[in-house]
């Protein structure tokens, strides 16, 4: 897809949304990354009926939270509906095979918003997506749309340069994609996007592992018994270590092992 002509990626992206437009209109997810950047402006030049809303999870990059302010006045604020301190209190960090904080933070929907949501998926970012298909059923009544789900990244930015679209300044300073600040995602066996996360949003991450150690020592039974000290379970979240369905203990993969 990324030979392809961008105004023919424009056209059939535009086409896609007024192809599927409920009579309801849509529900337009923006995380005011790049790509929603791109289906924001595309809804609009298709003229399709939606609500633009924003899940604000409280530990998004403070410099994101700004450009959406200036840039989008009129978005609808959904809040979550536990924050990731009292989640973790309440249930456990957030591992990558198991992450309660998308559903409880970001990806909740108000029942008076149009079920047919508008989403900046593309197949592109991880094999995950690649799987799932462009109209794809969250649950009996959700359903997410991804228009530019064929979009390669060269197609986002070039998009947003001929149209002249302003994007946060985070991204012309490393940061290639724009999520929350603490997110198991981005952790890995060479701690390169937590080292870079840390070091820009240090708060966040006190706070993260205050929390992550009221909950070592005050819910996690099993994970006193293998780790013995709340810095080694924490140093092991960081590197990307896998939680079992029982969540009883941790299966880490040799490359990560903490030594």
């Amino acid at each position: 897809m990324s030979i392809i002509p961008l105004q023919s990626m424009v056209d059939e992206a535009i086409d896609f949304m007024r192809g599927n437009e409920p009579p309801e209109g849509y529900t337009l997810a923006d995380s005011f990354g790049k790509d929603s950047t791109v289906l924001l402006e595309l809804a609009r030049m298709a003229g399709v009926k939606f609500v633009h809303i924003h899940n604000r999870t409280g530990i998004d990059p403070p410099e994101l939270t700004v450009f959406g302010k200036e840039t989008r006045p009129d978005v609808l604020y959904l809040h979550p509906r536990i924050t990731m301190w009292e989640g973790i209190r309440k249930r456990f960090p957030p591992y990558i095979n198991r992450r309660w904080c998308c559903w409880e933070m970001k990806e909740h929907h108000r029942r008076d918003l149009p079920p047919s949501i508008l989403v900046g998926i593309r197949a592109e970012e991880s094999w995950k997506r690649r799987r799932r298909p462009r109209i794809s059923k969250i649950d009996t009544q959700l359903t997410h749309f991804k228009p530019i789900y064929h979009w390669s990244e060269w197609h986002v930015w070039e998009f947003i340069e001929s149209m002249g679209l302003p994007y946060c300044h985070l991204y012309d300073e490393g940061f290639d994609r724009l999520g929350c600040c603490v997110c198991p995602m981005i952790t890995s066996s060479n701690m390169g996007k937590v080292n870079q996360h840390r070091n820009r949003w240090p708060g966040f991450y006190r706070a993260f592992e205050h929390a992550v150690t009221w909950w070592f020592w005050n819910m996690a039974w099993w994970d006193r018994f293998v780790w013995k000290r709340p810095e080694r379970f924490i140093n092991a979240w960081y590197r990307s270590f896998k939680v079992q369905p029982s969540n009883q203990g941790i299966q880490r993969n040799a490359k990560n092992r903490v030594r």
